[in-house]
């Protein structure tokens, strides 16, 4: 499809009169260029891939909007441009010229690829398809990535995170579990670190896509990433794959329990599948010990049944939360983990408040995951937890009692 692309030369300052005007014409979509540099504050809370240069801010700007190249618009051409001509004798917008030009839905999928270069991550170059290989990339393990529409360039913190992990942890015949897949650079990265076969999933249709052709780019065989379509809370064929089932999340009080900050994993009673919960609860402890050594207070393990009297198949009471219950009745260890309270304000400054923070939260999880799943050292004792048992959702009910847990780690 064929758009026409108008263009307003504007000011900085009337971005936002200019922006206005256009919705008060009908115009549903525009685009705003400046060169007005993001501030720290706006990196932070922002997911931004791809930070351009850009040229000193002269104060100029440019609003775009499109129309079907195939319709008439000369009518709403004119109605901008009375509008234009009655703004500016109020205040100062620019010289308000427009110019035209033509394009397609294919460039507004390509455009951003100029931002994208090869980068390194640890002793892995990550290039783009387009990009040349170059005499610099000769001694590295290069794993060539086009996202296509899919999230995953492998530039974000969070994947490179991951990646680092990877390249420390991912060994020859290991089985890997991509969820959320995006492009599949994960499961690039770890088949290409030695790992026997990946499983990516993905809500995204453009994913499967996207992780299919960096599999094959890469080179790598057929069959050893393997990908699918799903949601993995209640998609059958995805939780068939899995392991271990973990939901990632930062608390906010409420009458269930008496504290309001510190961290706590939510884990099944065991009145269902027993040893899969006690698996379960094994590995919301691994999750404590290490949140509580980033400095988070360990408020214990928690447990929930349903208030409606909801049963398990062996007719006891079912746990309340839906991740709990699916995964312990499809036979996985399932936990959810609470960082900590995005409403207190303590627990915000020290644990949430930047990037650095968030990735010391994020570097536990995985020793946890890890441990749990590699461990061959013995502690030398039990280690005792605190349990809650939440009955209703008032906490009025609640029964505590303790539990003890042998762990093992890696050496």
């Amino acid at each position: 499809m064929k758009w026409n692309r108008y263009t307003i030369d504007t000011t900085t300052a009337a971005v936002d009169i200019v922006s206005s005007c256009l919705g008060d014409c009908g115009i549903e979509g525009i685009e705003i260029e400046d060169n007005v540099q993001l501030s720290q504050k706006d990196i932070k809370t922002m997911f931004v891939d791809f930070i351009p240069d850009l040229p000193p801010d002269d104060g100029s700007a440019r609003v775009s909007f499109y129309l079907d190249a195939d319709e008439d618009n000369d009518e709403m051409l004119k109605k901008v441009k009375e509008e234009l001509e009655d703004m500016k004798s109020f205040m100062d917008i620019g010289p308000a010229t427009i110019t035209i030009s033509q394009t397609e839905d294919k460039d507004w999928i390509n455009n951003w690829k100029q931002y994208f270069h090869p980068f390194s991550v640890g002793d892995l170059i990550i290039k783009p398809t387009w990009e040349e290989y170059t005499d610099e990339m000769k001694d590295h393990l290069v794993i060539n990535i086009d996202p296509g529409t899919a999230f995953g360039t492998g530039s974000h913190e969070t994947t490179q995170l991951v990646i680092r992990q990877l390249q420390k942890y991912c060994k020859k015949g290991d089985k890997v579990l991509d969820v959320g897949c995006g492009s599949g650079i994960l499961s690039v990265v770890a088949i290409m670190l030695g790992a026997e076969s990946a499983l990516g999933t993905d809500l995204d249709p453009n994913a499967i896509i996207a992780t299919k052709e960096n599999a094959e780019v890469n080179k790598i065989e057929n069959g050893r990433i393997e990908v699918i379509e799903g949601n993995i809370i209640d998609d059958k064929a995805v939780q068939d794959k899995a392991d271990l089932f973990v939901s990632l999340h930062n608390n906010a009080k409420g009458e269930i329990v008496d504290y309001d900050h510190g961290c706590t994993v939510l884990v099944p009673t065991g009145n269902y599948n027993k040893e899969v919960s006690q698996q379960a609860q094994l590995l919301g402890f691994y999750f404590l010990k290490y949140l509580e050594k980033t400095g988070v207070e360990n408020q214990g393990l928690l447990m929930r049944t349903s208030e409606k009297n909801e049963k398990y198949p062996n007719g006891k009471i079912r746990d309340y939360y839906r991740v709990i219950h699916n995964s312990i009745e499809k036979g996985i260890p399932g936990v959810i983990v609470e960082h900590s309270f995005v409403d207190n304000d303590n627990d915000v400054e020290q644990f949430l408040k930047d990037d650095s923070k968030i990735k010391k939260l994020a570097q536990a999880d995985a020793k946890a995951i890890r441990d749990y799943c590699l461990g061959t050292v013995k502690a030398e004792k039990e280690e005792k937890q605190k349990v809650t048992l939440i009955r209703d959702s008032k906490g009025k009910n609640n029964k505590y009692s303790s539990k003890k847990f042998k762990l093992y780690y890696i050496n």
